[in-house]
């Protein structure tokens, strides 16, 4: 069930990701950590990278995606739980 939701939760993420146009004129690529504690409604508690790209365009760009995505899928009722904590890669690569 948690990988379900899961990847509900990365689809619902990539439909808002947007690759900085500066950052593609620079060739920046790297993948950001993305940590998001969510709640039951799909409401994001919290959020903040993680573990960073390397590059700050790109990591501004990660949250930038999580803001626009909300809310989030809502954490199913068999999870039993208030809050999911998860930290999920968002890669940008021009390849």
């Amino acid at each position: 069930m948690r990988a379900d939701y899961e990847l509900r939760l990365r689809r619902r993420l990539e439909m808002y990701k947007e690759y900085p146009r500066r950052a593609r004129f620079r060739g920046q690529e790297g993948t950001a950590s993305l940590y998001l504690v969510v709640a039951r409604d799909g409401r994001l508690r919290d959020y903040r990278i993680e573990r960073t790209s390397g590059h700050s365009l790109l990591d501004r760009a990660a949250l930038a995606m999580a803001e626009r995505a909300q809310p989030l899928p809502k954490i199913p009722d068999v999870m039993e739980r208030e809050t999911l904590i998860l930290v999920v890669p968002i890669e940008f690569s021009l390849r």
